[in-house]
């Protein structure tokens, strides 16, 4: 909201600004009255609404996350209301009807992405895949991603990569004697090293230098950095998103959020850069050698299958802006949400210490005593864990409020018309409270999610329950996400009793942000629950 203060300081240029945003507002406003004419109405419109800012003052004036705020708009319009951010119309969906509508017989018709400074600066133009536009390019892009990259051949090919880094952080918290940690810290460090890893910026030599590793490490924490601030103006509202005409809004960059996003964006594109020209050198002199080398992790993957065909498909991106593109797609996946993720299921599960309990003694149970740490197919057996790990996404879902949606043609939802260009939010936080779909939405209970029909919880196929998203434009990391998380979950509550300082229960409050932070730390003590053996 910076660009605000920079407005009210400078009473000629606000005069001038407001000026003209309130004419495009009027002749905007007629045009689309002259549109819907004799049509459909509209979802209803939530009141307070100023001219050329909407409802901006509503949406960011309280302290509590944009989705509960917009669940008590649901709560008083209905499952279905319209908002303007600015002067951008959008639509909020709240029930698991209203998502049906929308991405089963409109899920086509609302596949598009809204054009936004985040797309066009940290996006690559378009080309990471939450921004990119629907059409030939999003779906070879989306197609490279899920099947080359995230599949489950690929992620077992490369299963030691990524459970090797979770083994060397779990046995880097063995102390004898226990000691405080920062899960909130640690689980960022995990998600990051691991994702890190998988896409190619260190290696698994184990013959590498010390020098070598430093740098290795101290790249990752760079990236993290990095990373973090792009996900913070990911979230920030750009003026030329919700201004008209956003050239020239963008232009003026008022606050100066286009110009960080473009510092941000470089600093990652130097990182990939550099990673890809040693993934191409490494090859080359293989080859140079007389022989090959197997894929060891995603750019590798990419520099094998990416050629002339992917970029006939009708776009301009290079092939090294592809690879970018794809490792940057991968990255906000497989970082940030999946580290909330973490958070919010052990959180949950410290505040319900039966629960916590009944998920170890079925681990002790499968795994016969203790005498090797849980696999992937231990889990499979876990009915009740899994159960307890799902009813905690429920009501922590990482990412509250899905990545926007663009309506590409007029459609239908909920007996009201949303005008094509409108932009449509699902509030995922909402549509997981329906008392409808789940008595008592507020209580933590995992047997909700046992003994039903797997399409009732399968969250790529049950409306009611869509934590990754739902449709053409779910998350295509859901395999990934969940391997991870029930291991690392698995693997934390074998090896280590777990206590909050002073036994209180752990402070659920949410932070403000584009995905559901904790406000507070999850701060613990851990004290090896094993022998001594395990953790060598």
């Amino acid at each position: 909201m910076g660009f605000f203060l920079l407005l009210f300081s400078n009473n000629s240029l606000l005069i001038g600004i407001v000026g003209l945003l309130l004419v495009v507002w009027a002749l905007r406003s007629l045009g689309r009255t002259k549109k819907n004419k004799n049509k459909l109405l509209p979802p209803p419109e939530v009141r307070g609404a100023w001219p050329v800012i909407g409802h901006l003052r509503l949406l960011t004036s309280g302290k509590q996350p944009l989705a509960r705020t917009l669940g008590r708009m649901a709560d008083e319009y209905g499952a279905i209301f319209s908002i303007r951010v600015g002067m951008q119309r959008s639509v909020v969906i709240s029930s698991w009807e209203t998502a049906m509508e929308s991405f089963s017989a409109n899920d086509k018709l609302l596949a598009d992405r809204p054009h936004s400074c985040a797309g066009k600066y940290i996006g690559y133009e378009y080309a990471v895949l939450p921004f990119a536009l629907h059409g030939p390019f999003w779906r070879s892009m989306r197609k490279l991603v899920v099947v080359e990259m995230l599949s489950n051949n690929t992620l077992e090919k490369l299963k030691s990569v990524w459970t090797s880094e979770l083994d060397a952080n779990l046995k880097g918290l063995f102390s004898p004697t226990g000691k405080a940690l920062d899960m909130s810290e640690w689980f960022g460090h995990l998600t990051m090293n691991i994702v890190v890893k998988l896409l190619g910026g260190r290696t698994n030599d184990p013959d590498k230098e010390a020098a070598a590793i430093d740098a290795d490490v101290e790249e990752t924490r760079r990236m993290a950095k990095v990373f973090n601030e792009i996900m913070r103006l990911t979230g920030e509202l750009a003026p030329g998103d919700s201004f008209y005409p956003s050239g020239l809004v963008r232009w003026l960059d008022f606050g100066g959020t286009v110009a960080s996003m473009k510092r941000a964006a470089k600093e990652l594109d130097c990182i990939f850069r550099k990673w890809i020209d040693e993934h191409v050198e490494r090859r080359s002199n293989a080859a140079a050698a007389g022989g090959g080398e197997d894929d060891r992790d995603f750019i590798d993957v990419l520099l094998s299958v990416i050629d002339g065909k992917f970029e006939s498909v009708g776009h301009s991106y290079t092939r090294e802006t592809v690879i970018k593109a794809a490792l940057h797609s991968v990255l906000v996946d497989g970082a940030d949400t999946l580290g909330l993720n973490l958070e919010w299921v052990l959180s949950v599960l410290l505040n319900n210490p039966f629960a916590l309990k009944k998920v170890q003694e079925e681990m002790d149970t499968i795994i016969a005593g203790n005498e090797r740490w849980v696999q992937d197919s231990d889990i499979e057996q876990m009915v009740y864990f899994q159960a307890a790990v799902k009813e905690a996404m429920r009501l922590y879902p990482a990412a509250p409020l899905l990545f926007p949606h663009r309506a590409m043609e007029d459609c239908t939802i909920g007996g009201y018309v949303v005008a094509k260009g409108t932009i449509l939010y699902p509030n995922v936080w909402k549509i997981h409270r329906d008392p409808r779909v789940w008595p008592e939405p507020e209580k933590f209970s995992p047997e909700r999610f046992m003994g039903r029909d797997e399409r009732e919880t399968d969250p790529s196929r049950h409306f009611g329950y869509i934590p990754f998203g739902i449709g053409r434009r779910s998350c295509p990391g859901i395999s990934y996400a969940l391997k991870v998380t029930h291991l690392a979950i698995a693997r934390l509550i074998q090896g280590f009793i777990i206590t909050t300082p002073g036994n209180m229960p752990v402070d659920m409050s949410e932070g403000q942000a584009i995905t559901l932070l904790r406000a507070t730390p999850l701060e613990v003590h851990i004290t090896p629950r094993l022998p001594s053996s395990f953790y060598e």
